[in-house]
């Protein structure tokens, strides 16, 4: 038996094995100029094997998918690094170029925090995003992230160099529909609930 995380829009799941073809359409070019700060360099037929393999629960990382909720269909990973000494998880999310602007990050980042807040313990949750990505910055802003530090010229773009800005984020910050956090899911009408699935 799976289990997934539902919210309004997307599912987080395990990963599957015929996700790693479907990998490679999303981690395209532009994707990594936005996400990574590593060389945008192609990546190899081999890479989404190795990287399939390294992820693993068994360790301070864990990487779900990111499902659209009714067609079950990949539209992208999410991770988690779980720091158990100081109680914070930092985090990241890429969808594909296709699946973007249409709400299903920010349904899918608010899920992820979701489960951190209520099911990993962290105290605060953390990520990082370069300047020049106004989109990305104003929807982790619409989750109630913070500013916490700006490195400047920190990220070689176009050649040009950019900030890299560092945001954190508090459960009683956390900006959701459902409701507050309180050793658990809260709705707003009090009920202890789980976005928890059993498939």
């Amino acid at each position: 038996m799976a289990a997934e995380y539902r919210g309004a829009l997307v599912k987080l799941t395990g990963l599957r094995f015929e996700d790693q073809a479907a990998f490679l359409e999303v981690y395209d070019q532009e994707t990594q100029l936005l996400d990574s700060g590593w060389i945008p360099y192609p990546l190899m037929p081999n890479d989404p094997e190795a990287w399939w393999r390294e992820s693993s629960s068994n360790r301070p990382d864990y990487t779900f998918a990111v499902r659209r909720l009714e067609t079950d269909g990949f539209c992208g990973i999410c991770n988690v690094h779980v720091d158990w000494r100081i109680g914070t998880s930092t985090i990241g999310i890429v969808l594909g170029t296709a699946h973007q602007n249409q709400g299903l990050g920010k349904d899918g980042l608010r899920t992820l925090i979701r489960f951190i807040f209520a099911h990993i313990g962290s105290r605060k949750v953390k990520l990082r995003v370069f300047a020049f990505n106004s989109r990305a910055i104003h929807v982790y802003q619409g989750l109630g992230f913070q500013l916490e530090a700006r490195y400047r010229q920190e990220i070689f773009r176009w050649g040009q160099w950019h900030d890299v800005l560092d945001m954190g984020l508090f459960a009683q910050e956390f900006i959701d529909p459902q409701g507050s956090i309180d050793d658990g899911i809260m709705t707003s009408t009090g009920t202890l609930t789980d976005p928890i699935v059993a498939t």
